[in-house]
């Protein structure tokens, strides 16, 4: 059985929902996969559960490879990123002492502040988004003009109409996209 994490929300999913095999009937299927919004999750890999493949400082505590970190109750903003740069593996059942999905992890993120890996990595735990972040008008110029979101998308992370994220977006005088464009 498949099962496909989402990466950045749409719809009424938010980041970090675990998806089944049934999202692949849907419509645009392809194009959620294509743009990234989906990604699938191995088989026999554990949700939210990590082990650390490379030594790092954070929060005040060095990871070090082979720990298992266990984020199911929270999640860093940028996991993906930890995952593409090789810092952390998604766990297996097989890495799990007793095989189950309720590990005793040697370390779990508790703390707000955020871990810094390299100059280029950092991880910021989701809970760090303030609510009304689209109220702010650098962290809106970065998620809207620097990564291509879109209205419905910031909306979506919000709770609120696209419309709403459109008059912050002129009221910032931010120049918003035509309807449809693409990501660059």
């Amino acid at each position: 059985m498949s099962q496909y994490l989402v990466r950045i929300p749409f719809s009424s999913y938010t980041r970090g929902t675990v998806l089944e095999e049934s999202i692949e009937q849907a419509a645009r299927f392809r194009m959620l996969i294509n743009g990234e919004f989906l990604e699938k999750i191995e088989a026999g890999t554990v949700h939210g559960v990590f082990i650390c493949c490379q030594k790092f400082r954070g929060d005040g505590t060095d990871w070090l490879p082979g720990q298992l970190i266990d984020l199911r109750n929270r999640q860093w903003r940028n996991e993906t990123a930890l995952l593409n740069v090789g810092m952390i593996r998604r766990a297996t059942r097989s890495d799990l002492d007793a095989g189950d999905d309720n590990p005793s992890p040697v370390h779990s993120y508790e703390g707000n502040a955020a871990l810094t890996l390299t100059p280029e990595v950092t991880v910021i735990p989701q809970t760090q988004v303030p609510e009304e972040a689209y109220k702010n008008e650098n962290w809106l110029k970065t998620e809207y003009t620097t990564k291509h979101r879109t209205m419905t998308d910031i909306g979506n992370e919000f709770g609120i109409s696209p419309q709403n994220v459109g008059y912050w977006l002129k009221k910032f005088e931010i120049k918003s996209r035509p309807r449809g464009t693409p990501k660059p």
